[in-house]
């Protein structure tokens, strides 16, 4: 008898572990309220789209670039400061552009990007683009 109850307490142990392993797993894109911004790019240069934020931590859900005109890159990074100025790290690599007799490019994913705490999220982009970026995120 005293075999079993101990044997029982050590199951409900490991079910306890886990329930919580399965929840500490949980997309943070399903848990907490989705938040979006759109920012324009005309040139060369580094965009601030997420501000690093006092509490918690980003988690960028899905994101969209529309990029009617010109040639170029874009690419997803996160860092610190103004425009992810310190610690800039890819995020997402570049997605090339060369938009030639008006033929508009669109790329869209959904995926779950974790960012480290204190980051905001940037777009880096080159060349002589015209393209609307929008991110999905989550601050958690």
């Amino acid at each position: 008898m005293k075999r079993t109850l101990i044997a029982l307490a050590a199951l409900s142990l490991c079910m306890v572990g886990r329930a919580h392993a399965q929840t500490s797993l949980a997309d943070p894109c399903t848990q907490y309220a989705s938040l979006s911004v759109t920012k324009s790019i005309n040139s060369a240069t580094t965009t601030a789209l997420v501000v690093p934020p006092t509490t918690g931590s980003v988690t960028v859900c899905k994101f969209l670039i529309e990029h009617p005109g010109g040639t170029g890159t874009m690419a997803l990074e996160y860092g610190s400061g103004t425009a992810c100025a310190t610690g800039a790290t890819l995020l997402k690599a570049a997605f090339a552009y060369n938009t030639t007799a008006g033929t508009p490019t669109v790329e869209a994913q959904t995926l779950t990007m974790p960012v480290p705490m204190s980051n905001g999220v940037c777009a880096l982009s080159t060349g002589t683009i015209v393209q609307t970026v929008t991110v999905n995120y989550v601050v958690h």
